[in-house]
């Protein structure tokens, strides 16, 4: 009986073998079997070549497997939406063509998935900088690819759409155009967002066409509060550890204005954006009755556009209030009165002085 049960599969494998290699073994020169083995080749080659060859013969091969996948997707009636809407197989091959010529720099999760186009090759252009363009492009070389049998015969002659496929290949190309337009859009918002990272705190609630999502209902930390921040962290990196004499001679009324415009400016090239020059730091600056202590209370105003112009000035700025205060140090000739720096939270609202009030 194993006997028998053995012989009976070896028998289905065989089967099974025959019918592949028929599927697959092309009948003819022109077929896409003979563009699927084209590109089997193409790409083994490629992993045995280096350098120029390695990317012209690897082009090559992406050329081979855009049409395969073309030939099949088409010769495949099932893939279509409808009767005589878009096929699927040329929004499919549109995707793979757009990912050949521009690439794609996409992050998923903790991964980055990467491929470089056949732009990076010929233009040393980064894919991450196309990227955008390859989502763009797709649909309206989708739409291409999907009017190819109506403006080409088999032998690769043109010919005439009649008037009823050119008012169906009109409304393709058209509605092909608008979803570009909206995923441009897209990009274009995305982009501000990036340059212009304040926007998230505003409100879009009287905006046409942007609006947040429930699950993307998160405190975006303003840029403002950001250069703040930042502000604190190169004042103490300027003051701390430092001796008293020195933090007073940085504190004088002759020197503290260069020292806080160089604090800010600092601050601002820690992973700058374009809305950096709409962002105005002024400064309070006093000394304490003691005369060993300074406060220092620093506000970010927005200077740019808002969601809506009748909103109080205090929501677009923030405030930080620091203390320059003498603590003992440790040296080798003893102790040495050095410099400390604490800082509070930013908190949102105006100061009520803007002038310099140093004493010093």
């Amino acid at each position: 009986m194993k006997f028998f049960t053995s012989f009976f599969e070896f028998v289905i494998g065989l089967a099974v073998v025959d019918w592949v290699v028929k599927v697959l073994k092309p009948p003819k020169a022109f077929s896409w079997q003979a563009i699927m083995w084209l590109t089997v080749f193409s790409y083994v080659m490629a992993g045995l070549a280096t350098g120029f060859v390695q990317r012209l013969i690897a082009s090559c091969g992406g050329i081979f497997f855009i049409l395969f996948v073309y030939w099949v997707t088409a010769a495949a009636a099932k893939l279509r939406i409808a009767k005589k809407s878009l096929p699927l197989g040329a929004w499919i091959t549109g995707a793979l063509t757009s990912i050949y010529l521009f690439g794609i720099s996409w992050n998923v999760g903790e991964y980055q998935l990467r491929i470089d186009g056949i732009s990076t090759y010929l233009l040393g252009i980064d894919s991450g900088e196309l990227s955008s363009l390859t989502f763009i492009s797709w649909p309206l070389i989708s739409a291409i690819i999907a009017a190819l049998p109506y403006i080409l015969a088999v032998e690769f002659k043109v010919k005439k759409p009649s008037p009823a496929e050119r008012q169906y290949l009109v409304i393709l190309f058209g509605s092909q155009l608008l979803i570009s337009c909206w995923i441009q859009f897209y990009f274009v918002i995305q982009n501000w967002l990036v340059q212009y990272p304040s926007l998230l705190s505003d409100d879009f609630i009287h905006s046409s066409f942007v609006w947040k999502l429930p699950s993307a209902q998160v405190t975006v930390l303003s840029r403002g509060v950001s250069i703040l921040e930042g502000m604190e962290v190169q004042l103490k990196e300027e003051l701390n550890e430092k001796s008293w004499s020195e933090v007073e001679k940085s504190l004088l009324k002759v020197n503290h204005k260069k020292l806080l415009k160089g604090i800010e400016y600092q601050a601002k090239q820690n992973s700058p954006v374009a809305e950096d020059p709409l962002w105005k730091v002024t400064y309070k600056f006093s000394s304490r009755e003691s005369g060993s202590d300074y406060n220092l209370d620093l506000q970010a105003n927005w200077n740019g556009p808002r969601s809506n112009p009748d909103t109080k000035p205090d929501s677009y700025s923030f405030t930080k209030s620091c203390r320059i205060k003498q603590v003992d140090g440790r040296s080798g000739l003893g102790s040495q009165p050095i410099g400390n720096v604490e800082c509070q939270p930013s908190r949102t609202g105006e100061m009520e002085v803007f002038a310099d009030q140093g004493k010093r």
